[in-house]
């Protein structure tokens, strides 16, 4: 452990070590969050090139600890009105917060989200 760090617990006792933990925690959770959003915006389409598919929209859903689930639909319209029709039915069954469209280049072509 660094010198000022353990000054700093010396000082401030333990109730600032477990807050620095949690603080560490809670970093870690939204790093996973940020790669798995990183991970949706990089191009993912060359697999399916190759075998001859092409799925240019994605359906993504989250909740409050971050991606649920996503799907891949051919075309925008059926994409928009698959979110809009689950969008309740995935709120009660799994916890859904909010949905989003995505083209295959990352571009945000329609969300939903409620407030609680």
């Amino acid at each position: 452990m660094p010198p000022k760090i353990a000054e700093s617990f010396a000082r401030w006792g333990d109730a600032d070590a477990q807050l620095l933990v949690e603080v560490r925690d809670y970093i870690e959770q939204v790093r996973e969050m940020l790669a798995e959003t990183e991970a949706l915006l990089a191009p993912s389409r060359a697999g399916s090139k190759q075998s001859g598919e092409s799925m240019p929209y994605t359906v993504i859903w989250y909740g409050r600890q971050g991606l649920i689930d996503k799907i891949s639909f051919d075309a925008e319209k059926t994409a928009k009105d698959h979110a809009t029709s689950m969008f309740a039915i995935r709120k009660s069954d799994d916890g859904v917060i909010s949905v989003e469209v995505r083209k295959d280049n990352g571009a945000v072509v329609f969300s939903h989200a409620e407030n609680y």
